[in-house]
């Protein structure tokens, strides 16, 4: 069974910046969180550097990396 744990996060700080802190913060790779999420290398990387346009799809799918992320 798995526990879940209500994390407290910084409101100020953008979301690329948060997703990249918190995937540091648990020491897994880029590489990882490609195959996990089933997400390009390049697209996450983007995501990590807040460049959102450089996601070639449309806004639903990039909110749906997000989530997946």
């Amino acid at each position: 069974m798995r526990v879940f744990e209500k994390k407290q996060l910084d409101q100020n700080k953008r979301v690329c910046l948060r997703l990249k802190e918190a995937r540091e913060k648990t020491k897994t790779s880029l590489n990882d969180l490609a195959q996990k999420t089933k997400i390009n290398k390049q697209h996450l990387i983007a995501m990590e550097e807040c460049r959102f346009d450089d996601i070639p799809h449309a806004a639903i799918y990039q909110k749906n990396f997000l989530k997946r992320y």
